[in-house]
């Protein structure tokens, strides 16, 4: 399967601020005020033929479910959003139906909560998994094939852990999307332990590996409404908003550890530097 030596994941800095994305995870991601561009890995060795497209969905072929805020428009494909004040989350597509999910950079594997939900085409490897979190909850079931559109993009038979009834979501959401480096994938762990031979790639590498010629690197864009609360903003994966282009030949601080964690000597307010509290 696919491997990365974590030590080569970098992370592409404009203004720094540590932000948890996740209230399931205790690791910290460090981020730009604006805009942060994470570099992923820049080789990828893949066992198996990976199929996969890029297409635009109509949105006249989705129907929803029971996820209220869950949507999807030409002008934001990846639905990206701020959650309850507490989380950022993305929209999923499978068999035209929305699932709304927790965009986790603690983790690299996806699960979602099928309660009710229409899988046909799904394929059950019949391989148990499970994820468990910070917060002790867990999402628990079968090892699950099946094709999953993100934004513009389709990735055929992706794997994730089919957990109906799980108590690892947070209210509102339908699953976790985790965006983590590839070392931290328990799926892809167990899929090599057992020698199944199925692609246990995660989500994000696998779009990766369908534009192998293109930069490997996500953006985050996060913006406050007038009222100066968190208010969302842009999620983009291999390009950057327009107007921030800066940001790309700015210099690449390293990580440390197998999550996104680098380290910053003070906070730049309006010009003066604050020593960050303990």
């Amino acid at each position: 399967m696919s491997s990365c030596d974590p030590r080569r994941w970098v992370c592409g800095i404009n203004i720094p601020v540590f932000l948890h994305l996740s209230k399931y995870t205790t690791s910290m991601l460090l981020f730009p005020a604006w805009l942060a561009a994470l570099a992923a890995c820049t080789t990828v060795t893949t066992a198996l033929k990976l199929s996969t497209i890029r297409k635009n969905v109509p949105n006249s072929s989705l129907t929803r479910r029971f996820s209220k805020n869950a949507t999807s428009s030409p002008d934001d494909p990846f639905d990206f959003k701020i959650h309850q004040d507490i989380l950022y989350t993305t929209t999923l597509q499978i068999n035209g139906q929305l699932f709304q999910v927790n965009m986790d950079t603690g983790s690299s594997d996806l699960f979602l909560d099928t309660t009710g939900a229409n899988l046909e085409g799904a394929i059950n490897t019949g391989q148990l998994g499970s994820l468990t979190y910070g917060d002790l909850s867990q999402a628990r079931g079968n090892l699950t094939l099946i094709d999953v559109t993100w934004g513009n993009y389709t990735v055929k038979n992706q794997i994730f852990i089919n957990a109906p009834g799980t108590n690892a979501t947070a209210a509102g959401t339908d699953g976790l999307l985790g965006l983590g480096p590839p070392s931290l994938s328990r799926i892809s762990t167990i899929v090599d332990h057992f020698n199944m031979t199925v692609n246990g790639n995660a989500m994000l590498q696998n779009i990766f590996n369908l534009e192998p010629d293109k930069a490997d690197f996500i953006t985050f864009r996060l913006t406050r409404n007038v009222a100066g609360v968190s208010d969302g903003g842009d999620f983009t994966i291999g390009e950057v908003v327009p107007g921030y282009e800066q940001v790309l030949s700015t210099p690449k601080l390293p990580i440390y550890g197998d999550r996104w964690l680098t380290f910053m000597d003070a906070l730049i307010v309006n010009g003066s530097a604050s020593l960050l509290p303990l």
